[in-house]
């Protein structure tokens, strides 16, 4: 799906088999991956979330990118697992963001990430092998 308009969407435990596009799609409403698994990489780059979105315990076995994505409602990742790059370069979080136990084990970058008007600057529990950018070094 690319430069769809989708409203209120509930994903909750559902498996994303092969790659997944949402570019440039706009999420008018509350939309829920809860639980759910993406089995290839999933590229959301541009993509625009205006209501609560919510990532909480997903699985992402391939890549993950969210470049210049915009969250405008509160976005959480919680106990999610990013086993690939997972990429929110020049994201826009306006609302909550939120990653609390989440897992990185492949390349996180959030450069040029900003919530609100300032830059997002996520810590990592082991700081000794990530940037203040969020970069892999």
């Amino acid at each position: 799906m690319t430069q769809a308009r989708v409203g209120t969407g509930t994903f909750r435990h559902a498996t994303f088999t092969g790659n997944s596009w949402f570019f440039g799609t706009t999420f008018t409403g509350d939309v829920r991956f809860s639980g759910a698994t993406f089995t290839g990489d999933v590229w959301s780059d541009k993509t625009t979330f205006t209501g609560s979105t919510r990532f909480d315990e997903v699985t992402f076995t391939g890549g993950a990118t969210f470049r210049g994505a915009t969250f405008t409602g509160d976005a959480w990742f919680n106990r999610t697992t990013f086993t690939g790059k997972a990429w929110f370069d020049k994201t826009a979080f306006t609302g909550d963001a939120r990653f609390d136990e989440a897992t990185f084990t492949g390349d996180a970058r959030f450069r040029g990430a900003t919530l609100g008007s300032e830059p997002f600057q996520p810590t990592f529990a082991s700081d000794d092998k990530r940037d203040d950018s969020g970069q892999s070094g």
